[in-house]
């Protein structure tokens, strides 16, 4: 189903934007 893909897709994205957030912020 696309919207599934969508969210899951959005989901990594923002996991993603998190985790090199945090990378920089502790940096």
């Amino acid at each position: 189903f696309p919207l599934n893909k969508l969210s899951d897709h959005l989901r990594i994205e923002m996991a993603h934007a998190g985790f090199t957030e945090a990378l920089t912020f502790s940096l």
